[in-house]
């Protein structure tokens, strides 16, 4: 359980380190503008979805156990689903 803490923590501090949330804001403003095209909404979900795969990544590299992020990433996958 540690584990899984310390590297949920390391995930969202890459995400942090990344400035992920400006970056996230700005590409849902643009969308709010031109939301007339949807190509826009469509970037913005991939940029999100290659941001958590890089985070990932990251979290797995600085904190040396991939299988604790998984397992982190998967419990919380339980809340969604269960929710």
């Amino acid at each position: 359980m540690p584990e899984e803490l310390e590297a949920m923590l390391a995930h969202e501090l890459a995400h942090a380190r990344r400035r992920d949330p400006l970056l996230l804001a700005l590409c849902r403003a643009v969308e709010i503008v031109f939301f007339f095209q949807p190509l826009v909404r469509r970037a913005r979900v991939q940029l999100l979805d290659e941001a958590e795969f890089i985070c990932d990544a990251q979290a797995a590299r600085w904190t040396g156990d991939p299988a604790s992020l998984a397992s982190c990433l998967a419990e919380v996958a339980t809340w969604i689903v269960g929710g």
